[in-house]
């Protein structure tokens, strides 16, 4: 369909780099973007990495992590600072970080929040200490490598 310009791009949702790499070896063009958990406390980046590598777009799914680490000081702090809330920081953090982000709400104020994130920039000591909250076991949801076991 791509080929025959009926889409405009291909994407995949859940992908490990296994997952693309299989991939890789039979079609004739790779997704452009790659749908993955990411947020604060499940940052994927060596996933993030790999997609980067291979001009694959990441999207994150659930960017707002349901607010995991958003009662954090450090993070308050930040917020604090730039007049944000903890939400717009993660979001900010995820765009700096190279991730396309569409946080889930159906409140007008949230959307409205959540799109007020291009007038502040986060420091390198402010991006080091939010790469920090990423945890291995920070997963919220199933892991593509086991949804056999489902």
């Amino acid at each position: 369909l791509f080929e025959e310009n009926v889409v405009q791009s291909i994407g995949v949702s859940n992908f490990n780099q296994n997952h693309l790499e299989e991939l890789s070896t039979s079609a004739n063009i790779m997704p452009m973007i790659n749908q993955i958990e990411c947020h604060l406390t499940f940052q994927q980046e060596a996933l993030r990495k790999y997609c980067q590598s291979m001009d694959i777009a990441v999207q994150a799914w659930r960017p707002l992590g349901k607010g995991l680490g958003f009662d954090d000081p450090s993070l308050i702090a930040i917020a604090e600072k730039y007049e944000k809330t903890p939400a717009q920081v993660a979001l900010r953090y995820l765009l700096e970080s190279g991730v396309s982000v569409i946080p889930k709400s159906i409140r007008r104020e949230r959307m409205e929040e959540n799109f007020a994130l291009f007038d502040f920039a986060l420091t390198e000591e402010e991006r080091a200490l939010l790469e920090s909250f990423d945890k291995i076991d920070g997963r919220l949801s199933h892991d593509p490598d086991h949804v056999s076991d489902y």
